[in-house]
């Protein structure tokens, strides 16, 4: 598709977050290439964590949610999340651990704990921004 009629994002934000008691700095930022990139840094450890998200994968993410985000919006939501200045729009930080747990806690399932611990070795971080409106509240 032709982008040259797209007008690029200007983002970069960094912001100092904490996750279940533990701190990290966190930036979020368009890329020149017109990506949004997450990085996380644990402020204890210097663990790091960084995901990279092109404009088409973002607008897929929120469209497979039902509550599809051009990617100017989703931008703008996550400034405003990482921002903490509005109580609709907020980030959180799980493990593969965690989000099993949550999904088992829902269904009403029980956790399989070899899977989780084979999972689990992993070290993936999984940052769920969540936008919640009156009758709604949805994960992406």
């Amino acid at each position: 598709p032709d982008l040259s009629g797209m007008q690029a994002i200007q983002y970069d934000q960094t912001v100092t977050l904490s996750f279940r008691d533990v701190n990290y700095f966190v930036h979020g930022f368009v890329d020149e290439e017109g990506d949004l990139v997450v990085e996380v840094e644990q402020k204890a450890n210097g663990a790091r964590w960084c995901g990279r998200f092109s404009p088409a994968a973002v607008e897929e993410l929120t469209r497979k949610t039902g509550n599809f985000k051009k990617f100017p919006i989703f931008v703008k939501m996550l400034a405003t999340a990482f921002s903490r200045s509005s109580e609709s729009v907020f980030v959180e930080m799980f493990t593969y651990g965690d989000l099993e747990a949550l999904r088992k806690k829902r269904s009403g399932g029980t956790l399989d704990p070899q899977k989780i611990a084979s999972k689990s070795k992993s070290n993936k971080r999984y940052l769920i921004l969540t936008y919640i409106v009156e009758f709604d509240k949805v994960h992406y």
